[in-house]
């Protein structure tokens, strides 16, 4: 009977196990950062078509999701939310605003915009999205046109607090259209 020369895995199993660890670290590495490139030339190639690129660009690269994004329906459902929470972003400004009012016609004009953001941004939140889930493209565009005349109604308040927020909304509300558009 001869001796057998068994070899033990036990001491090797650790060391396996990191190499198998490291291999799927690096691979999901790389796959997030093909996603990511991906979802930014799927930004960059949806918002060139917009009036607004820039702003375009910049409201959805804002949202950390649109780069994973796979298609300009993906991009268009980050819009549609990113219209309702900077909206309410606009709205708590706007809010304030109405309460330091020092007089009528101030107050007047402040409590319009903060109106006119408030339905606009209910609206794209209630029935803009339910339509865009539902793949009722035109609906969901209807109520982002209306959002847009709301918006821009706000910028003919003369209220000069809100007159940077009243541009990028109703350029990126401009962009999200045409992007929308895509998807008819």
């Amino acid at each position: 009977m001869g001796i057998k020369n068994v070899v033990s895995l036990d001491p090797l199993l650790p060391m396996i196990s990191i190499v198998i660890v490291c291999v799927l670290l690096s691979t999901q590495h790389c796959a997030a950062a093909t996603a990511n490139k991906n979802g930014e030339s799927l930004i960059n190639k949806t918002c060139k078509q917009t009036e607004f690129p820039d702003v375009c660009r910049s409201t959805l690269e804002s949202d950390p999701r649109s780069s994973n994004a796979v298609d300009v329906r993906g991009l268009s459902r980050i819009g549609l939310e990113l219209v309702f929470s900077k909206g309410q972003e606009t709205v708590k400004v706007a809010y304030d605003l109405v309460i330091k009012s020092t007089d009528y016609d101030t107050w007047s004009r402040r409590a319009g915009c903060m109106s006119s953001y408030n339905m606009s941004i209910h609206n794209v939140k209630e029935k803009g999205l339910s339509n865009f889930d539902a793949r009722r493209y035109k609906n969901a565009y209807q109520i982002l046109e209306d959002a847009w005349g709301e918006i821009h109604y706000c910028g003919t308040l003369n209220v000069p607090e809100l007159a940077e927020r009243n541009t990028m909304m109703t350029q990126f509300l401009a962009a999200l259209k045409a992007i929308l558009h895509l998807l008819f």
